[in-house]
């Protein structure tokens, strides 16, 4: 795959997907209500993404440069006064919630020649847990998790998403990741597969808010771009500070 093959290639994937999440994110406001600075909240979602290139701009000049643009933006527009809070709040939340936490995957990537494999290894786990929860809820699921964020979210289908996560963290550690013993691709596994509940938590919490019942439709049967890589939120983040402290 040339995308994952080439860091730059890879980010430029990624920073599509942002740009779809960011575009979901910010409808999600506006049923609400809420009217975020659209361009600043796209743009800046991007560059949070970039931040984590070799070469790419700095993080902190990135966030501080978001920070003062939304609230000059803000101090210049003609939208009445009490919207202000809101849409600063709004778009600066869109540029951290997705542009930063999905760029994580971009940092993943830049991790030597090695980094190609982590991405496929977070993907590969990830996505094995989702289709196993999804299945055996549906199947069999009779117990509610979360009812007031995710009524169709079920224990019995978040546990079986949980052993599948450990399971393939166990193999995708075999095949992709040779340095890890079968044990710690055990444990990452399982707490990859909690993180990923949560970014799915998280998201149908923005939902349910919004009285939504999918992020978008950009991908028909499956909902919004953001419904398809929720579980990433808290994964991406996760597995890159493992890597980085604990096997570099």
């Amino acid at each position: 795959m040339t995308q994952l093959s080439s860091p730059l290639y890879f980010f430029v994937m990624v920073a599509v997907a942002v740009l779809l999440a960011a575009v979901e994110l910010f409808r999600l406001a506006e049923g609400r209500g809420i009217r975020p600075q659209r361009v600043l909240g796209l743009g800046g979602a991007v560059l949070m993404a970039a931040t984590f290139l070799e070469e790419g701009p700095d993080l902190e000049q990135v966030l501080a440069g978001c920070v003062a643009a939304a609230v000059l933006t803000a101090l210049w527009s003609r939208r009445p006064l009490p919207e202000a809070l809101p849409s600063i709040a709004t778009t600066l939340f869109g540029i951290v919630f997705v542009g930063l936490l999905l760029g994580y995957q971009v940092g993943l990537r830049t991790f030597g020649e090695g980094g190609a494999r982590l991405v496929l290894f977070l993907w590969w786990v990830v996505w094995s847990s989702d289709a196993v929860a999804y299945g055996v809820g549906t199947a069999v699921g009779r117990t509610p998790l979360a009812p007031r964020i995710s009524p169709r979210k079920t224990v019995e289908g978040t546990l079986a998403g949980l052993v599948m996560a450990t399971i393939a963290a166990w193999i995708g550690g075999r095949w992709l990741l040779p340095p890890l013993s079968g044990l710690e691709a055990g444990v990452i596994g399982a707490f990859l597969g909690i993180f990923g509940l949560l970014g799915d938590l998280c998201e149908s919490l923005l939902k349910r808010g919004s009285q939504v019942k999918d992020s978008g439709g950009w991908l028909p049967g499956h909902g919004g771009v953001l419904d398809r890589a929720d579980s990433l939120l808290f994964t991406a983040p996760g597995l890159f500070y493992y890597w980085k402290y604990f096997q570099i």
